[in-house]
């Protein structure tokens, strides 16, 4: 956007933690790398809503400067109109500088924008959202296969038509149930990841999932419940592996 530069009164920026396109927050490392180069910050985005300005891009400079104790920050500022998707506009200045976004980010966003814009194609949201089609499709498929409802996290929700009907009637009462199981399982999976989960942080950092377990479990019950995870992931690894073979002969 090309916007005039001025600067803001840092205590006058409302913070909208739901416009913040990043799923893990902000990263302390990138914060302290530019509490060492405060020359080199560009403007940080906010957008004037109903009196207020409300931050768009630019949280770690945010926190950076609020740190640094300073009392303004440069900013452009724009005037959004009532319809406008502000994290649409969060996500797009994102993805143009800074870190890199996350493949969870971007199933998060894509996540959004079905939400909002169920007509669009998956190429079209893929195109958006820096996704493959194919992703974005099963994001829309898992969106539509599982009634939205509140579970802990982990928990399996209930589904709704599981299965293609047709194949369905088909299938032994066996195969059903592990199709079913492993529906469920996917959406479990990928609950972490989408916008709105009722996790507030998924870590990137595998080590920190797997002291997230010592701490709960201990350290018996941890080892046990990771080893087991584990096999079972290889051997689910090895089912997709399946698949595609199938999948290929089939077509």
């Amino acid at each position: 956007m090309n916007l005039p530069v001025t600067q803001l009164p840092i205590g006058g920026i409302e913070i909208d933690d739901s416009l913040q396109p990043r799923s893990d927050g902000l990263s302390e490392d990138h914060v302290l790398a530019l509490l060492e180069t405060p020359e080199d910050w560009p403007p940080i985005m906010v957008a004037h809503v109903d009196g207020v300005n409300v931050l768009i891009d630019g949280f770690h400079r945010y926190e950076a400067g609020r740190r640094l104790g300073y009392e303004s920050i440069a900013a452009k500022i724009f005037y959004p109109d009532q319809n406008t998707d502000l994290f649409r506009i969060a996500f797009s200045l994102n993805i143009q500088h800074g870190r890199p976004l996350t493949r969870r980010d971007r199933n998060a966003y894509a996540a959004h924008v079905l939400q909002r814009h169920p007509e669009l194609s998956d190429r079209e949201i893929g195109r958006r959202c820096g996704l493959h089609h194919e992703t974005v499709g099963a994001i829309r498929n898992r969106r539509a296969t599982f009634r939205a409802t509140e579970h802990k996290p982990g928990a399996l929700p209930g589904e709704v038509g599981l299965l293609d009907p047709i194949r369905r009637a088909k299938a032994t009462r066996a195969q059903k149930s592990i199709a079913g199981y492993v529906a469920r399982l996917a959406v479990a999976l990928g609950d972490p990841y989408e916008a709105g989960s009722s996790l507030d942080r998924w870590p990137d950092d595998p080590a920190e999932v797997a002291q997230a377990c010592v701490a709960a479990m201990g350290i018996k019950r941890a080892r046990e419940t990771l080893h087991n995870v584990a096999l079972d992931a290889q051997f689910m690894l090895n089912v997709a592996k399946s698949a595609q073979v199938i999948l290929r002969e089939a077509s």
